[in-house]
């Protein structure tokens, strides 16, 4: 809000409407590509999923104190090659947000079947509570206490999962939530 009376600089003022800015862009840019996720144009092709799933970890900032392990046989398919990255850069980004804040560890499995890939992102954070377990796929979601746990909060709209499970359900699969030891499903 610009009626701060702790502050009358004007360049706080410009900052924060830079930061509100930068914000709504994200916000606006996430709600496009979830309202477009289906009609990516893209038709099933060859993927090398460890070249895939190695690029997008290379890609992705991440702070100095997340590790992050690639583990299981990560196998070339014939799949829609771009809701497949939505999946594995919005897991791994969200991840990397909740990890542990001093030794943030993260690993990213494939198990392959006949005709389905099951995809494991874990990390060590501290996890969904079970009430939420559902909701944290819904647009625009983001958890009570978000503020405290995220790298950049302000950078981050509760849309990443959103877009995980309309692409996911695009390509009739199913995404879940579990704390570690659950048993694999919803």
């Amino acid at each position: 809000s610009l009626d701060d009376p702790e502050s009358d600089d004007p360049k706080t003022h410009i900052d924060r409407l830079r930061a509100q800015s930068r914000r709504m862009t994200t916000m606006l840019s996430s709600l496009l590509a979830y309202a477009s996720l289906d009609r990516l144009a893209d038709c099933a092709q060859p993927v090398d999923t460890q070249e895939l799933v190695t690029a997008i970890i290379n890609s992705l900032h991440r702070p100095d104190r997340v590790v992050i392990e690639i583990a299981g046989p990560w196998p070339k398919v014939t799949t829609r090659e771009a809701p497949l990255d939505i999946v594995l850069r919005n897991l791994v980004e969200n991840a990397i947000q909740y990890a542990d804040a001093e030794n943030g560890r993260i690993r990213v499995s494939c198990v392959a079947g006949a005709r389905e890939l099951l995809l494991s992102v874990d990390d060590n954070g501290v996890g969904v509570p079970d009430e939420h377990r559902d909701t944290v796929f819904n647009p625009f979601t983001r958890l009570e206490g978000d503020d405290h746990l995220a790298t950049n909060a302000d950078a981050h709209t509760g849309m990443g999962l959103a877009l995980v499970r309309r692409a996911v359900q695009g390509v009739s699969g199913s995404v879940w939530s579990q704390q570690s030891g659950d048993p694999h499903g919803p």
